[in-house]
């Protein structure tokens, strides 16, 4: 096979050339998946400050994820079992003036579904979590006020159900990596990357 003719990875356009082999290959088959979103408000312990001090103060967040435990019944008749997948996290809050500091505030995250995961298979959980902008609350308005910060808890949870098998799959021979070009400022690969669509971002009709 020539060059100019060997399949490259894309859209075939107007039809795919014919495998020029079968191969046997090693890999995760996926059974089932399914994506949740869900969120949680959390909002800090009333915190004491000098009202002066709140003026051009601004706060941020950071999520951060702890062990995600997983816990599944055992396959019924059809192979299919109920997931539960917990999720605990702490936020903590940054004030872009010194002296304004919060307490971090823990939480949870629960994900429950229903997959298909015969016996063998074993279930894999990928998780992403992110914090809303911090809205400001304050409950008095002399010289000492009392604020809280309250923000939302996205959580975004993909549970798919897989098991290591070996598959029959059409090859079209192996992957040929051309050079990168020599040219500066020019990227390698040439061609810009596909970013795969998130499987939590809901698009509507």
């Amino acid at each position: 096979m020539t060059h100019e003719h060997r399949p490259v990875p894309g859209p075939c356009g107007d039809g795919c050339p014919a495998p020029t082999e079968i191969v046997c290959t090693k890999v995760a088959k996926v059974f089932d998946s399914c994506s949740q979103t869900d969120s949680v408000t959390i909002t800090t312990t009333p915190l004491t400050v000098h009202s002066a001090s709140l003026v051009g103060t601004t706060f941020s967040c950071t999520v951060i994820t702890g062990t995600i435990a997983v816990g599944s019944t055992a396959p019924d008749a059809t192979g299919c079992v109920n997931v539960l997948v917990t999720i605990p996290f702490t936020v903590t809050f940054t004030s872009s003036t010194a002296g304004i500091t919060f307490e971090p505030v823990t939480g949870l995250c629960t994900s429950l579904a229903t997959l298909f995961a015969p016996s063998g298979t074993t279930l894999q959980v990928d998780a992403t979590l992110v914090c809303a902008p911090p809205v400001l609350t304050v409950m008095s308005t002399d010289a000492h006020a009392v604020i809280t910060l309250t923000t939302v808890i996205s959580c975004c949870v993909v549970i798919t159900s897989e098991a290591l098998t070996q598959l029959l799959i059409p090859s079209f021979g192996p992957c040929h990596i051309p050079a990168c070009a020599a040219v500066l400022g020019l990227a390698c690969p040439p061609s810009p990357l596909q970013q795969t669509p998130s499987p939590c971002r809901v698009t509507s009709e």
